[in-house]
């Protein structure tokens, strides 16, 4: 005999049985999905936005995407957007904002999208939509400084970036961008201002320490220039720039020791840049370093070989270690380098080497050039005249000398050679 309790187990599960086929008949007559519960299919899109499954929400939410859910085209663009998707994105984008035009982080969307897409003009009205909407809006206001900025539309930018300065008095990035409009400007006491404000805010921010190190250094602040481009090495020793730009400031301070030092740090990092190699020369010549100068210098030419100061400081390194051969070969390379409005100093200079080896009819030729290409040079026309002094040419000298004395009457700074060419010139007509 059956229990009470058996038979009602029997009965519950023949109901239930029952129950789920006719479930079973009613869902193969009518299926239920996702679309038929909107709210869930958006929490679904929204995790898997959120997980980074982008495609899963675009395969998702673009059959059932419609003119009329602001958040599915919101949500759909976003994703579009994060594989890079711009016309997609930027079509949902604009359909989520149309149906509901207030909401600011939509917009902001958007505007972003419109910004990566290239459609800048686009970008800047939405942007500045948002700020008018609402002028608290950081986010906005930034992204729009920073596309006016861009576009080289400073004055506009820089009103922007002091906004966004009274909005977060922290934000050391509108410190920068606003020191920067103001140093296109040629607006020094403000750039200063500004991009130290940011290094105080942030001390790692290696582009305002160098954009601010880089003002000190064109006013001629040397010692505060090598200060700052000293911390931008302690945050990127690794930046070849920081050591060159160190090295320069080291020069001007006439400590050519450790602007050596620091010109083989930036060559260890970038070993084909002819110019370091072309500033060490300098340095080493500077030093007394003659072979470590010659050194460089012939590195620099490897590397540049149409490069004509190379030759010409080169020649000067030879000419001290008294290779007057080798010298003179250089300036020639020199003079072959060089544009012709500084052809006649290299002859000069060449002149001079020529002249003081007692080698006298190489300095005359020499002189002779330089005058050729400029005519009016008062040191060739000068030392043109001394070198036929020197080689008993009276006449010719005499005819020199009174070229000079025309050309230097009224230039103090050729005051000593004047009245030694005048001295001369009164010997002379006596013989």
């Amino acid at each position: 005999m059956i229990s009470y309790r058996l038979r009602f187990l029997i009965i519950f599960s023949s109901i239930m049985a029952s129950g789920c086929f006719c479930a079973a008949q009613d869902s193969s007559r009518t299926p239920v999905t996702m679309d038929d519960r909107p709210d869930t299919l958006l929490e679904h899109c929204i995790r898997w936005y959120s997980e980074g499954s982008y495609q899963k929400v675009i395969d998702s939410l673009s059959p059932v995407s419609d003119s009329v859910s602001a958040p599915r085209n919101y949500y759909i663009g976003l994703s579009f957007l994060a594989v890079n998707n711009y016309e997609n994105a930027i079509v949902h984008l604009k359909r989520s904002v149309r149906i509901d035009s207030t909401n600011t982080s939509r917009r902001f969307q958007l505007a972003r999208a419109l910004y990566q897409y290239g459609a800048l003009k686009e970008s800047r009205d939405e942007y500045e939509t948002i700020v008018c909407l609402d002028p608290e809006y950081f986010p906005a206001a930034f992204q729009l400084g920073l596309l006016l900025y861009e576009q080289r539309l400073l004055d506009e930018a820089a009103g922007i970036f002091r906004q966004t300065i009274a909005l977060n008095p922290r934000d050391f990035l509108s410190y920068y961008y606003l020191g920067m409009c103001y140093l296109a400007r040629e607006k020094n006491d403000s750039a200063r201002a500004h991009l130290s404000a940011c290094v105080t805010l942030n001390p790692n921010h290696i582009a305002a320490l160098t954009a601010l190190a880089s003002l000190y250094y064109t006013e001629g602040n040397y010692s505060e220039a090598l200060r700052l481009y000293q911390n931008g090495l302690v945050v990127r020793p690794d930046l070849p720039d920081l050591h060159f730009k160190s090295a320069l400031c080291y020069q001007h301070l006439n400590n050519h020791q450790e602007a050596i030092v620091s010109f083989h740090k930036a060559i260890r990092q970038d070993s084909l840049n002819g110019v370091l190699w072309g500033q060490l020369g300098f340095s080493c010549f500077k030093t007394q370093d003659l072979d470590q100068a010659v050194t460089a210098y012939r590195t620099a030419l490897e590397i540049d070989k149409d490069n004509p100061l190379y030759y010409y400081n080169l020649a000067l390194a030879l000419e001290k270690m008294d290779s007057t051969e080798q010298s003179a070969a250089m300036f020639h390379r020199t003079i072959a380098a060089y544009h012709p409005e500084n052809i006649a100093n290299t002859y000069i200079q060449l002149g001079t080497l020529y002249f003081f080896k007692k080698q006298l009819r190489n300095a005359l030729t020499a002189y002779r050039h330089a005058l050729d290409y400029q005519p009016g040079n008062k040191f060739a026309q000068y030392y043109m005249a001394l070198t036929y002094d020197q080689l008993k040419d009276p006449v010719n000298a005499a005819r020199q000398y009174q070229k000079f004395l025309s050309l230097a009457h009224d230039d103090s700074a050729q005051m000593e050679n004047t009245q030694q060419a005048r001295h001369r010139l009164q010997i002379l007509k006596r013989k």
